[in-house]
């Protein structure tokens, strides 16, 4: 035999035994795994629940964070879901709290799985899935077109034409007023804006008013508590009270009636007092010297008057009188009130015999005997009602009188 014969003999046997081992084990091509579904690297399994899968495929790249990180393996439906299989690379380290989205590279693309991976959290590990929460499904173009032709033929967009017809109608003809009304908000918000640091100041200090209040939560509580037992008072007290307003606005009113009738007499009344107050004003800085004086005086004087009573002692110049002035001590007479003759109150005084040239009055004299003292004598001690006593003449120099 040839070794041409023994290579088609050879052939031929593994060609049958092809044939009886594909009848056997029913193998199809649809069992053989699709080309390009695989990933390379150690991978884990992850399940992700879509509420529609939409056209997805089977070996559909799946990216983590923009990254090209695993494929699609299967796609089945339970629940009423889709749940989608995935082969993700280890070196991805999904953690909890990772999103899937489903999105297209291009608007006439294809979908792929987009997972957006936090920064931190539990990783995943193999057999994790991701709920319905944590997936859902960007929009289609065919959403897009469905949302313009609503909008184009049901939407508002059919009413611009009649919107448009009715600003022209309330427009037209208005140009200058609506101009102004344009320049006039240009100028309030050129105002506004520049009255912005007050603004974030009010702003600030009503924050830090807020803070405050906050802070006192439990105090503003007890007392809204405690004002109800006041608020209950003041309720049925209501009928009082507003007699009492009615009472203030007639007073008030009669009070104005009388302002009105005396407003000239009262405006004559303080112009009188402007002078007072501006002297006042004037001499404000001499008052706390006149009080330090005053009290000083107070005590100088406390010091002097020990007792009820005060020493006075009296120098009597009569040079004028001595020289036949005797007017004036009649007037200083009349001043003390004393109608007695001028020689009888020098004899009371004891100055009879200094001045021999006043004429005498006997009759006088001889009235006024009963007193202690003589012509010569010193100041006697006649009554206290007597007003030619040196206790009657003190009392009239001091303001008093007969």
């Amino acid at each position: 035999m040839t070794t041409r014969r023994i290579r088609t003999a050879i052939a031929a046997a593994a060609a049958a035994g092809l044939l009886v081992t594909g009848s056997g084990c029913s193998t199809s091509m649809r069992d053989l795994p699709i080309p390009g579904t695989g990933v390379s690297g150690d991978t884990i399994e992850i399940e992700a629940e879509f509420e529609e899968a939409l056209n997805l495929a089977q070996g559909a790249p799946v990216k983590v964070n923009g990254v090209d990180s695993g494929k699609v393996t299967s796609i089945e439906i339970g629940d009423y879901t889709a749940i989608v299989t995935m082969d993700v690379r280890t070196d991805a380290k999904l953690h909890d709290g990772a999103t899937a989205r489903l999105r297209y590279t291009t608007p006439l693309g294809e979908l792929f799985v987009d997972i957006t991976n936090p920064p931190r959290g539990e990783e995943l590990s193999d057999g994790g899935k991701l709920t319905l929460k944590n997936t859902d499904t960007a929009p289609t173009v065919e959403d897009a077109l469905a949302q313009a032709s609503l909008l184009v033929n049901g939407g508002g967009l059919a009413q611009l034409q009649t919107i448009t017809e009715e600003l022209n109608a309330a427009l037209g003809g208005n140009e200058e007023d609506i101009r102004l009304l344009l320049g006039q908000a240009s100028t309030f918000l050129t105002e506004a804006n520049s009255t912005t640091a007050s603004v974030d100041a009010v702003l600030t200090s009503l924050n830090s008013l807020s803070g405050t209040l906050g802070s006192r939560e439990r105090l503003i509580n007890r007392a809204m508590k405690e004002i109800r037992p006041a608020a209950q008072v003041l309720r049925r007290a209501t009928p009082e009270l507003t007699e009492l307003l009615n009472a203030v606005e007639r007073f008030s009113a009669a009070a104005n009636d009388t302002v009105n009738a005396t407003r000239s007499q009262l405006l004559a009344l303080l112009g009188e007092f402007e002078p007072v107050l501006a002297e006042l004003a004037s001499n404000r800085g001499r008052f706390n010297e006149m009080l330090r004086k005053i009290v000083t005086a107070a005590d100088t004087l406390r010091g002097v008057i020990p007792g009820d009573y005060l020493s006075i002692s009296l120098d009597l110049h009569l040079d004028g009188i001595q020289a036949g002035n005797l007017p004036v001590l009649q007037d200083l007479l009349d001043i003390l009130d004393i109608t007695a003759p001028i020689g009888d109150v020098l004899d009371e005084l004891g100055l009879g015999n200094l001045l021999p040239r006043l004429p005498a009055d006997p009759a006088s004299r001889t009235g006024n005997d009963s007193r202690s003292g003589g012509p010569g004598g010193g100041g006697g001690g006649g009554s206290s009602g007597n007003p030619l006593s040196l206790d009657g003449v003190v009392t009239g120099l001091l303001g008093g009188g007969s």
